[in-house]
């Protein structure tokens, strides 16, 4: 989650970055060295101690295939959290979960805050990613601004191989391509459909970028072309060091575009920015001590950069 709620400091620049609010459960194992890390970002950060360790988890990327794991227990986040630490009001959430728990924390959030209407974005955890739950990931997407899972997890909700979609961590042929952007367009314009024009498709595809298809008040637009490919940041692999996290940043990134009044259109290319950023080097992005550059770059001259490739502006 912290590279979320990064992809959103990266577009928060001076006193918005305390607009970015997040909670972090640390144990008693709560690596120093992080901690001043997380404080140099000037988040809105709720830190609460706790015994005992706090939740580690292990990424593995093997030949494109992927695998993750906690090698200690999860702590889960609730709606009250956020009531409880003060983070409220909010104009959006990321939430990832599966689609029984995301009902869960829909309904539970309605009930603690009916005054809100935050811009919700949804990122589907890539083991609750069945033809099972699928139905129920239909039935709850007009209740859902986006709808945001990788290639890989856009599959295995229809029962498809994820193997094509592991293709998209490396350099792929023409012909896969092809392939994949086919399958990719064909399912994602089935959900699409199936949420009534009311949700936004985005789908994150690696290598390959993102596709994405725009909420529209007609179902029919979903299925009419209206879908876009936009290229990923890096167009080569050289500078990819380590993708881990880049997804969630593209979805932080993407929601406070959505907040501050952009369109969907744009609101990809922050995310594929911001993902652009996290993929260059193991672990978070470096800020300068003048606190205007992340990796030594301008984020608002990447952005302009990408928006001319992928806009044409």
């Amino acid at each position: 989650m912290i590279k979320a709620i990064l992809g959103a400091r990266l577009f928060s620049p001076d006193e918005l970055s305390r607009r970015c609010g997040w909670i972090v459960d640390a144990g008693e194992d709560f690596p120093a060295a992080l901690r001043e890390e997380v404080e140099r970002c000037e988040m809105r950060t709720v830190v609460r101690r706790r015994e005992g360790r706090t939740t580690r988890g292990w990424n593995s990327y093997v030949e494109g295939e992927r695998a993750f794991k906690y090698l200690s227990p999860k702590l889960r986040l609730e709606p009250k959290d956020l009531h409880q630490t003060g983070l409220y009001p909010f104009k959006s959430i990321h939430i990832i979960c599966s689609p029984t728990r995301l009902r869960h924390i829909l309904d539970e959030m309605t009930h603690l805050f009916p005054e809100q209407d935050p811009i919700i974005v949804f990122e589907p955890v890539p083991d609750c990613c069945t033809p099972e739950t699928l139905p129920e990931l239909i039935e709850l997407l007009p209740r859902i601004h986006v709808l945001s899972p990788n290639a890989s997890e856009l599959l295995a909700f229809f029962g498809h191989s994820r193997k094509l979609a592991d293709q998209d961590e490396g350099e792929v042929s023409d012909t896969i391509s092809a392939e994949y952007k086919s399958t990719v367009e064909s399912l994602a314009s089935d959900l699409a459909e199936k949420s009534g024009g009311k949700t936004n498709i985005v789908i994150r595809c690696g290598a390959l970028g993102s596709f994405h298809i725009p909420a529209s008040s007609s179902s029919a637009a979903s299925s009419s072309g209206a879908g876009k490919w936009f290229p990923a940041y890096h167009g080569s692999q050289e500078k990819v060091l380590d993708p881990t996290g880049a997804g969630n940043a593209f979805c932080g990134a993407m929601a406070v575009g959505l907040t501050r009044g952009v369109g969907i259109d744009e609101a990809v290319c922050w995310g594929n920015v911001a993902a652009g950023f996290v993929v260059e080097q193991t672990g978070l992005p470096v800020l300068s001590e003048e606190g205007g550059r992340w990796n030594g770059s301008d984020v608002k001259g990447r952005l302009v950069e990408y928006k001319k490739r992928a806009l044409g502006i």
